[in-house]
């Protein structure tokens, strides 16, 4: 007879069992452990959020009262967003006074002269709107209005800034723009201290040298007392060739933001020429008239502030710039209309 004895078999699964269950409670307890560490530090974080909000609350309601409580909060507040809009003003600037550089630029003069008896300007519109009087040594007034509706159509203007030969921009406040034998150059004064600006009180000395106009005229500053300034004078109307000469060779020279050689890209007025209505008059010599009203759209360009050294380019006559404005005799009283009995007047040719 055979026996088998099996207790050490049961006795090692039973060891190998309670070592399963061991590890298990210790997984169990470390992940518990974990979960809860997570719980406390979110607790904390959301705990401190609100304990920081609270804070800023407070902060800012201790804050608000401090500055309701303050004396001239209106007024402070009020300089305060005025000094902010200063940018956006001076952006927002519109020159009215190249209104008769553009009249003077438009306006035929004589065979075919116009003149202008009421004007009204709509400066954020850029439009003009004028009632104005023909004349014309034929006897057809047509012809007048013609000649003023194409020289507004080919009328230019140009724009741009003056850069010395540093490559630096020269303040618009120390250029002046003139006129000389139809070429405009801008001059200004160069101090010592690299300062510029207008003409001094005190007589300069004659610039000796003359002979490039393309760049700049200057007296030698070892001729001259410290105390007076270079005098600069810049041609504006390079060719494209001289323009290239004083960029290469660091000479001051004008930089166009319309003329590219011989093509300007800024023409005068964005819309054709409105005739709105037209008829014969006599004015106040009795001689005989065109009367019409008309709506011209200017480019907004032209009265923009940020654009310095405006130059109105007509056709026939002298350009004009923001230097030199003049109101020459462009303006006239309005004319009468026609009496019943002016057959003359009545049915003369150009009058609806």
């Amino acid at each position: 007879m055979f026996e088998i004895n099996l207790v050490p078999d049961v006795k090692a699964e039973l060891l190998k069992a309670q070592k399963m269950r061991k590890f298990v409670i210790y997984i169990s307890i470390l992940v518990a452990a974990i979960c809860i560490g997570v719980i406390v530090l979110l607790g904390i974080i959301v705990g401190g959020q609100g304990i920081a909000l609270v804070a800023q609350d407070n902060d800012m309601e201790r804050k608000s009262n401090q500055i309701l409580d303050s004396e001239n909060l209106n007024l402070n507040l009020t300089i305060q967003n005025q000094l902010n809009q200063l940018n956006e003003i001076g952006n927002n600037r519109r020159v009215l006074s190249r209104i008769f550089g553009i009249l003077d630029v438009i306006l035929p003069t004589g065979e075919n002269t116009v003149r202008v008896s009421e004007l009204s300007v709509n400066l954020p519109n850029s439009t003009l709107s004028f009632d104005g009087q023909a004349d014309s040594t034929t006897n057809n007034n047509y012809a007048a209005l013609e000649v003023f509706k194409k020289t507004v159509e080919l009328s230019y203007y140009d724009y741009g800034r003056y850069i010395d030969e540093d490559g630096n921009e020269i303040p618009a406040v120390c250029i002046t723009e003139i006129t000389e034998d139809n070429t405009i150059y801008g001059t200004y004064h160069r101090y010592p201290d690299g300062g510029c600006g207008p003409a001094p009180t005190t007589t300069l000395p004659e610039p000796e040298n003359n002979e490039t106009d393309e760049t700049t005229d200057e007296t030698d500053e070892d001729t001259q007392p410290s105390a007076l300034p270079t005098l600069v004078k810049i041609k504006r109307n390079m060719t494209a060739s001289q323009l290239e000469d004083a960029k290469s060779n660091n000479k001051p020279y004008f930089q166009s933001e319309c003329i590219s050689g011989n093509n300007n890209s800024c023409p005068l007025v964005e819309e054709p020429v409105l005739i709105r209505d037209s008829s014969n008059g006599r004015n106040s010599a009795g001689a005989l008239v065109l009367r019409f009203s008309t709506v011209i759209t200017i480019s907004p360009e032209v009265f923009s502030f940020n654009n310095k050294h405006m130059l109105l380019i007509g056709p026939h006559r002298q350009n004009v710039t923001d230097s030199y404005l003049q109101v020459r005799n462009m303006f006239t009283e309005e004319a009468e209309d026609c009496a019943v009995d002016d057959l003359e007047c009545i049915n003369a040719e150009g009058g609806n």
